[in-house]
């Protein structure tokens, strides 16, 4: 049999349960009608085999309390699920049940031909370990009549910080209005700036056309997704880049209005000709006029490990603008303006491309020079 794409899922820690590799493994799962279960060889995401679910099947039940004997839950554990694999498209509800009650509870379209995980968020129990575990129950649009596998049955600690500037006053970059910090955590990432603003992103796993982080900095976090918009960029100070939209998402974001015009009229900047250039041709440029609207940045390119540029405003004020800067050697950088030293440049994860936020309100012509020592 042609090999199938293989989902995975990202996390520190994965736990598998049930592979249905081995006999016994049935002994953890039941199904209404009861009787129709069991494994197949023919197709498998992991091992040898996996749990042929046939059309008409109305819900299958996963014993977690016994496969989890004697461990602590949910613990660390931010997801639980298994992964599908429909000959047919289908509809998967997947529930989390105390006491025949149904604590959680989501529904996941999975498409043909290809292994989907289908997890439940186990963020929404709390930090604290539960008295009872309650089993995991799978029901199944029985209009649709497709053929389903299920492989895989597993739990996931996939908490990691994206950013966070709150751990201490050294922990700095965290721009104007305070610290912040995104993490993610189960189906979501949690983007929390105390005071000021905070709300979750829905990862890629969460929803078809769901969040990834694309790079990441102190200053700055940029999603990507395959949906429209395509691109969501967050400033720690509270400013977003929906597409290319500008919004605040903090209703007292200093300098709101002057970011908001110099979005729509961005700066001219001039870059130094044998130092570099101004990159017009970046996704998310709508005009290639060098400022990008879906990052909320200005973009050059380094011919060296100097740039020397003039950024001068088309709006009265130009208020804490970003230049993001590729082609910089590694190394210690230092920023100068108008001959004062600034700080909170910083890399960006993945490219190593430089972010610089000015931190000021720019009102004329201002040169900057950024060196790598």
């Amino acid at each position: 049999m042609t090999a199938q794409p293989v989902a995975s899922l990202p996390g520190r820690r994965v736990s598998a349960l049930l592979d249905f590799d081995s006999p016994d493994d049935l002994a953890f799962v039941t199904s209404e009608p009861a009787g129709v279960l069991h494994a197949d060889a023919r197709l498998a995401r992991s091992g040898r085999k996996s749990l042929l679910i046939p059309p008409g099947t109305r819900e299958v039940i996963l014993k977690l309390p016994s496969l989890l004997s004697g461990r602590s839950f949910p613990a660390d554990w931010t997801l639980a699920g298994a992964f599908f694999h429909c000959d047919r498209a289908a509809v998967v509800t997947v529930s989390y049940e105390v006491a025949g009650r149904a604590v959680l509870s989501r529904s996941v379209s999975v498409a043909p031909g290809a292994w989907t995980p289908v997890m439940i968020d186990l963020a929404a129990l709390g930090s604290g370990d539960v008295s009872e575990v309650g089993l995991l129950k799978l029901a199944f649009d029985e209009r649709a009549m497709s053929t389903v596998r299920l492989d895989d049955v597993t739990l996931v600690d996939n908490h990691e910080a994206v950013v966070d500037t709150l751990r201490g006053a050294a922990g700095g970059g965290g721009g104007a209005g305070g610290g912040w910090r995104v993490r993610r955590r189960g189906l979501y990432y949690v983007v929390d700036a105390p005071g000021r603003f905070s709300f979750g992103v829905p990862t890629a796993h969460a929803e078809q056309g769901g969040w990834a982080v694309a790079d990441a900095c102190p200053t700055r976090v940029r999603f990507a997704s395959s949906n429209t918009p395509g691109s969501l960029t967050i400033y720690a100070d509270g400013r977003m880049c929906w597409g290319g939209e500008f919004r605040a998402l903090a209703p007292g974001l200093p300098d709101a209005a002057e970011q908001a015009r110099q979005h729509e009229t961005p700066a001219e900047i001039v870059v130094h000709e044998a130092m570099g250039r101004l990159n017009r041709s970046t996704a998310g440029d709508a005009n290639n006029d060098g400022y990008n609207e879906a990052r909320g940045a200005y973009q050059v390119i380094a011919a060296g490990p100097r740039v020397e540029l003039t950024i001068t405003p088309r709006t009265s004020v130009l208020a804490r603008p970003v230049i993001e800067i590729a082609g910089l050697p590694p190394g210690n950088v230092l920023v100068n303006m108008e001959g004062q030293l600034i700080g909170g440049a910083a890399r960006l994860s993945g490219s190593g491309d430089l972010l610089i936020e000015l931190p000021a309100r720019l009102e004329r012509a201002t040169l900057v020079n950024v060196r790598v020592q």
